[in-house]
């Protein structure tokens, strides 16, 4: 967080209290029994476009 930030100088404490509280976070939801979580993203079936007769 603190490198994505730019790294800082004087934000430490509020860095750190947000990894804290999203590890909290993380441990206090359910774990996910497959390997995506939430609704499943499939991408959709492209169909070839008609041609236009010139």
């Amino acid at each position: 967080m603190w490198e994505q930030a730019g790294r800082p100088n004087g934000a430490h404490q509020q860095h750190w209290d947000q990894a804290t509280a999203e590890i909290d976070g993380e441990e206090s939801r359910p774990k996910a029994k497959g390997p995506a979580t939430g609704k499943a993203t499939k991408p959709k079936a492209v169909r070839p476009r008609k041609s236009s007769a010139s």
